[in-house]
């Protein structure tokens, strides 16, 4: 008797699951079956903006943090997909940095494009993964998913599950002294949405990493009065008038802010940029993901970042969860290393868990020694090497992105108003992207019409 395909549960179609199903698509058609499970009314997961920012028309929590006039803080150079570039997405050459929603519609494209077969037979779109778990006597996983439309929950069993839910959903907002007597608005980065919503007022941001850096710098730009940065490290950015770093904050007393250096400043909001924690409550019994605290380069108990130790008989992974950096085309290489290790034709694949343990124990280890913004973008680039070599990705595809973010770094410590003006040469095209019509700075509409 053949031996049964293998039925995989992909959890969430944002950009990870829809490279995971796009590789299955191209890679193994035949090979592997698989259903999906996204609780929006469409794909793109994050790149999907929406006006909500509590609970949707479900009751639900909004999963989505994108706000309006944003551009990407990677140059499209560094993140596009080597069988679909943005020219062939667009029919044109486009500058570097681009608005949301042209990565939307990029994203969009590539899965539309594919002659392999319809996803959308395969996709349940308004569907919430509510419990998965493991049992060991059939050794698959028994999937419990609510259908937000009939409100019914739907029960299915699968031999794998690959968590592509991303880490960005559940906000780390962490308390100070007095924060319950401040009187102006308190919200974290998720729920930002629109920067002329703080015309003309002075704003606190708590944090000091990039989403603290893109808000201030997109109030400034739309006329916020004074924004200060309070961080526990100096973000070394070459400021505008009108945005400035101060230490992390000690206190807060009604709407004055009082700093570890005990200067002193009125608020009339606090925008916290404090990132995000890890949860994913719909993992059962063994396979909990108890890592604990905000999202890291790399979480513990998990193989090549990809598969989960502690339950699940190696048959439980995750897609991107960790910080990324290095863009839509190195998530493809962690979607086609979970296709191989499933079907058993991934190089060197292990076969004792004390190596796969002890991967993890190295990989734990170096993460210490990350200190840095650079230090970051230099670790994920070797951790996607050691993925690389394992599905015979080409490391110059890596190299080359790492390249264009470390330049993006230094160039954003020079003019930070003016960094998204600069122009990248594209690896797959070799193609230099042409300088944007408008100055990132005066450019006040999004809209693709006005951009193009």
């Amino acid at each position: 008797m053949s031996k049964q395909k293998p039925r995989v549960c992909i959890i969430g179609a944002g950009p990870s699951g829809m490279s995971v199903m796009y590789q299955i698509k191209q890679l193994y058609p035949d090979k592997i079956d698989f259903e999906c499970y996204e609780k929006q009314a469409t794909w793109c997961g994050q790149w999907n903006y929406t006006w909500r920012t509590d609970s949707d028309e479900y009751g639900e929590s909004i999963h989505n943090c994108m706000y309006r006039n944003l551009w990407a803080i990677g140059a499209k150079e560094s993140m596009e997909f080597k069988d679909y570039t943005f020219q062939d997405h667009f029919g044109k050459e486009l500058p570097s940095f681009l608005p949301r929603e042209l990565h939307r519609r990029y994203l969009d494209g590539r899965m539309k494009r594919i002659s392999t077969g319809d996803f959308f037979e395969h996709i349940h779109f308004q569907h919430e993964v509510r419990s998965v778990e493991y049992r060991d006597l059939t050794d698959d996983f028994l999937v419990w998913a609510r259908n937000f439309r009939s409100n019914s929950l739907v029960e299915e069993v699968f031999s794998h599950v690959i968590v592509s839910t991303g880490c960005f959903s559940y906000p780390n907002m962490p308390t100070y002294p007095g924060i319950d007597t401040f009187r102006g608005r308190i919200l974290h980065s998720h729920e930002f949405r629109e920067a002329k919503e703080f015309t003309n007022q002075n704003v606190l941001i708590i944090g000091g990493r990039f989403s603290a850096s893109e808000i201030a710098l997109q109030l400034n730009k739309y006329g916020s009065k004074h924004v200060i940065c309070s961080c526990k490290e100096p973000m070394n950015l070459k400021w505008p008038k009108g945005v400035e770093e101060r230490p992390i904050v000690d206190e807060i007393k009604g709407n004055r802010a009082v700093f570890k250096d005990k200067t002193q400043f009125d608020f009339d909001a606090i925008i916290y940029c404090t990132g995000y924690r890890y949860n994913y409550p719909f993992l059962k019994g063994g396979l909990h993901f108890d890592v604990g605290g905000t999202t890291t380069l790399l979480p513990d108990n998990l193989y090549k970042g990809t598969v989960w130790l502690k339950g699940g008989n190696k048959n439980l992974f995750h897609m991107a969860a960790f910080d990324v950096f290095l863009g839509f085309g190195i998530i493809d290489a962690q979607a086609t290393w979970i296709l191989k290790f499933i079907i058993k034709e991934l190089s060197g694949q292990p076969v004792q868990w004390e190596e796969m343990e002890g991967y993890v124990k190295e990989w734990q280890k170096k993460q210490t020694n990350v200190k840095s913004v650079p230090d970051m973008f230099k670790f994920q680039r070797d951790f996607y090497h050691d993925i690389g070599k394992d599905i015979d990705l080409p490391p110059e595809y890596i190299d080359k992105a790492y390249d264009i973010l470390i330049d993006i770094s230094e160039q954003k410590q020079i003019n930070a108003m003016g960094y998204k003006d600069v122009c990248y040469k594209s690896m797959y095209t070799g193609k230099l992207a042409p300088s944007h019509h408008t100055s990132w700075v005066d450019c006040m509409d999004d809209s693709v019409d006005a951009y193009i």
